[in-house]
C-alpha cells in the first residue's frame, strides 16, 4: 500500500524491496490480476482527472493516449468464454 504515486512506483519502496530480498531482482513494474468484468469496467474508467480509477492502471499511463491499457501487458484466460 502507498507504494505507487501518480503512476510512479516510489524509489523507496523499491529500496525496500531490494534490501529486504538481497539477490531477488526487484520486478520491473506491478502486477495485478482483474476479472474480466473489472477490467472492463470501473478498472477501466477514467476518473474526473482525467486518470484511471485503477492505481494499478496509473503506472505508465499516457494521458494523451486515454487508453489505461496503452503499454501494458495484458494475459488473457479463459477467452473462450467470453
Amino acid at each position: 500500500k502507498n507504494s505507487i504515486h501518480k503512476g510512479a512506483v516510489k524509489m523507496a519502496y523499491v529500496a525496500k524491496l531490494a534490501k529486504e530480498h538481497k539477490g531477488i531482482p526487484v520486478p520491473r513494474a506491478p502486477l495485478r490480476a482483474f476479472r474480466y468484468t473489472t477490467a472492463g469496467g470501473g478498472a477501466a474508467e477514467l476518473d474526473r482527472d482525467g486518470w484511471p480509477r485503477s492505481p494499478i492502471l496509473k503506472v505508465g499511463f499516457d494521458p494523451a493516449d486515454m487508453n489505461p491499457y496503452s503499454s501494458k501487458v495484458v494475459i488473457m484466460d479463459e477467452c473462450h468464454n467470453l
